[in-house]
């Protein structure tokens, strides 16, 4: 049987290299992929977002045209990691080891 364990980390970019290192370390691993945040584009194109009062601002990326160049502010993300129930408890244990916290396992 599967089971599903959700862990938050700071920077996006430190979930992407937990990833590897997560996979790479406990072959029980069946998936990982973050949990849509609820701050839109996912994609990587143009970031825009309204701030209270209806102003709006964009990344300098997006107003310049460079489609490849997103620059977004730092915040924290969600992973869904499906793993073996067998696995489950040494994923924990990575995950705490690479520092993400809000860790549950279900």
């Amino acid at each position: 049987m599967n089971r599903t364990v959700f862990c938050t980390f700071d920077h996006r970019d430190i979930a992407d290299l937990s990833i590897g290192k997560l996979k790479a370390a406990i072959p029980g691993v069946l998936s990982a992929g973050y949990v849509d945040d609820g701050y839109g584009d996912t994609s990587g194109g143009g970031y825009t977002n309204t701030l209270g009062g209806g102003v709006a601002f964009t990344s300098a990326a997006a107003l310049s045209g460079v489609s490849n160049a997103v620059v977004r502010p730092a915040r924290p993300v969600t992973l869904k990691i499906v793993c073996s129930e067998s696995a489950q408890q040494r994923v924990v244990s990575k995950l705490i080891n690479l520092h993400a916290y809000r860790i549950v396992a279900t």
